[in-house]
């Protein structure tokens, strides 16, 4: 058998239940817990509810020993399916991806499971998965012919007690059948004893088992938080008063809002995707100014992270800045605040959608009737924002007046402990320290991001030595900044300060006599041996990292000079156990692929430390025999500064690469 042919031989179609049961993570992030698989059956309850049937939703994570949710809308539809006739609909959509309602775009209720994968997904990799609908006067002669027969032998008082019932073990379906609810569950309960009766008045029951084999831990915890943000929801934009049953107890929002609330439905410019959101805040300010405060959902799912959070800060500052006629950005410390997104069409980072990435089609200015909002509440409330501007301005005239060297000893006296400069926001949020004393061989990971910051989290199998610090996105340009305006970017201050060495116009090794007794203070008092910079293998990655690089550069060179400074390659491919970096050589020129890569065999390929799972993470980053690690020295750094400062250097280089021509001799080229 040739080559061509083993290649041939070698392509493979998985179902769509054999693609989930070998690759869990691709549907249902991760396979550490089961929690996501009774979040995705709660969300298709609480989009039925949201969009105007029923008012009822019964949860529990054991149920009989079964995972359990029911509610009293309308039910599954088990007729029989348009695009396979030989099945019912209810059996379509846990059988099939992209199989659903929710698809049209026509209507404006938002909804949460969207993609036509949660049930799906759930279903393939529960050991057994029931679902249960009512059979009504509507639907009972256009389903199977069992379900007609026992509609019609039955009579009126047993018919309000009927319901369709399929049985899928592993993915497969064992039975379809349909009776009186009584009869069904000794069926599903058969050989448990005294086992707790299915309430009646539900339209649709779903019962299911995560499989052991797929998950590593199959209790599931129920979502609460999203539950109370659902309820908020229903209450505030629909000013519906819902039931949710949580292990036999009905749950209460007990969400207390802040002192200032705005509710608003904005209709975007473009309605292609999203005919309308609507956007909830309640906020107010600490007296203190603390660190910035916040929480978020989408859809009734929290998610405190994303463009939403952002969008909402950016909106108070706009409205701070026009209102009171501020000049200066310290704007939102104090701000304290929660944010509750409702849209059609989202895109969130993942499955898990924990980071919301874009309203589709629905841009920032869409929302400027909120900032209107916000200037209301402000000339309502006169006294409360005036004292709170006040306030920041004093704060502004403050932190100007406190020069470089005030900073970089700040810096070094809140490392020691010694300092009377003692922040609120001593720790950053999603920040995680190494827990060992002996600082000098610890490491502190410099990533890009929440999301990034929980993939190194996940494969951090050392939590003594590996610190990770998340940074907010880009990092300042600071090509025409001072040392004091470097200072003044909070992101920048809180780098150097978790490093603890101060800056180079003022840091440990001033009173040094000796290179040696530089570096021996060095290893005292700094709280990291390697400071390493993990960012993606992309454009916005490598931004980051030259930003970084940079600023270290002009502002802490010493740091590089003593050899603290470090950059981690992130991979774009595995296959066969081997990761292949930017920086290998190209099969051929025009294609991503690496040399010893075989595109015709099945490969992976990363867009990002978010898609990396803890395995990966773990021989990337942590793995000192296998991750690329290179040390960043002073060699070179002069020209790359000078390349970014100076438009001639920068026009030069181009030339020597053939970039540029300059057939004239122009000598300001």
């Amino acid at each position: 058998m040739n080559n061509k042919e083993l290649e041939e031989e070698e392509i493979r179609f998985l179902s769509p239940r054999d693609a989930c049961r070998r690759r869990t993570g691709m549907y249902l992030g991760s396979t550490e817990r089961a929690d996501i698989t009774i979040r995705e059956i709660i969300d298709n309850s609480c989009d039925e509810i949201s969009s105007g049937y029923g008012d009822t939703i019964l949860i529990s994570n054991n149920f009989n020993g079964f995972c359990f949710v029911a509610d009293n809308g309308r039910g599954l539809p088990i007729s029989m399916s348009i695009d396979k006739p030989d099945i019912t609909a209810a059996e379509l959509s846990i059988t099939e991806f992209h199989s659903g309602s929710k698809f049209d775009g026509t209507d404006t209720i938002a909804r949460v499971g969207m993609n036509g994968i949660g049930s799906s997904a759930v279903n393939f990799t529960s050991s057994i998965y029931v679902i249960l609908s009512k059979i009504t006067d509507k639907n009972y002669d256009r389903s199977i012919p069992l379900v007609k027969e026992v509609w019609e032998s039955s009579g009126p008082r047993v018919k309000k007690d009927l319901y369709y019932a399929l049985i899928m073990k592993e993915g497969i379906k064992v039975c379809e059948t349909a009776g009186k609810l009584k009869d069904l569950e000794r069926e599903i309960f058969k050989g448990i004893n005294n086992y707790i009766s299915i309430p009646e008045g539900q339209s649709t029951i779903v019962l299911f088992k995560p499989d052991p084999t797929i998950f590593e831990n199959v209790d599931v915890e129920i979502p609460i938080n999203n539950l109370q943000y659902f309820l908020l929801i229903q209450e505030k934009f629909y000013k519906k008063n819902v039931n949710v049953i949580v292990n036999g107890e009905n749950i209460r929002s007990t969400f207390s809002p802040y002192q200032f609330e705005i509710t608003k439905t904005i209709i975007p410019k473009d309605t292609s995707f999203n005919k309308q959101v609507g956007i909830y805040i309640t906020f107010e300010v600490d007296p203190a100014l603390g660190n910035v405060v916040s929480s978020g959902s989408v859809n009734g799912l929290t998610c405190n992270e994303g463009c939403h959070m952002s969008l909402v800060k950016n909106l108070f500052k706009a409205s701070l800045k026009d209102y009171f006629k501020i000049k200066h950005d310290y704007l939102l410390n104090g701000f304290k605040y929660v944010c509750i997104i409702l849209a059609n069409e989202c895109q969130f980072n993942s499955q898990t959608k924990e980071n919301l990435k874009q309203l589709t089609k629905v841009k920032s200015s869409d929302f400027e009737e909120v900032i209107k909002d916000f200037q209301r509440i402000f000339k309502k409330n006169e006294d409360y924002w005036s004292s709170h501007v006040n306030k920041l301005n004093f704060l502004a005239e403050s932190m100007k007046s406190l020069s470089a060297i005030d900073k970089a000893q700040k810096i070094m006296d809140e490392a020691s402990g010694r300092g009377i400069y003692k922040l609120k926001g001593d720790i950053v949020r999603c920040f995680v320290d190494a827990t060992s004393s002996d600082r000098w061989n610890c490491n502190l990971f410099l990533c890009e991001g929440i999301s990034a910051a929980g993939s190194l989290r996940s494969g951090r199998r050392d939590t003594a030595f590996n610190a990770i610090l998340p940074l907010r996105g880009k990092v300042k340009n600071v090509k025409d900044s001072t040392a004091d305006q470097a200072m003044d970017n909070q992101e920048l201050f809180t780098i150097f300060r978790m490093i603890g060495l101060g800056i180079d116009v003022n840091n440990v090794t001033k009173d040094a006599t000796s290179p040696e007794e530089a570096y021996s203070l060095i290893q005292k008092y700094s709280r990291y041996g390697k400071i390493i910079i993990a960012t993606d293998a992309d454009e916005d990655g490598y931004a980051i990292r030259n930003g970084l690089c940079y600023a270290f550069s002009k502002f802490a060179r010493f740091i590089i000079e003593f050899g603290l400074l470090y950059v981690i390659e992130s991979p774009i491919f595995e296959q066969g156990g081997t990761y292949f970096y930017p920086s290998d050589p190209l099969i051929e020129p025009g294609q991503p692929f690496r040399v010893g890569m075989n595109p015709a065999k099945h490969y992976r390929r990363f867009k990002g430390l978010g898609t990396l799972n803890a395995s990966d993470v773990y021989d990337v980053f942590y793995d000192e025999s296998k991750r690329r690690l290179f040390q960043i020295v002073p060699d070179g750094i002069d020209y790359a500064m000078k390349l970014v400062e100076d438009i001639n250097a920068r026009k030069q280089l181009l030339i020597s690469k053939g970039i540029l021509t300059n057939p004239y001799n122009f000598t300001d080229l």
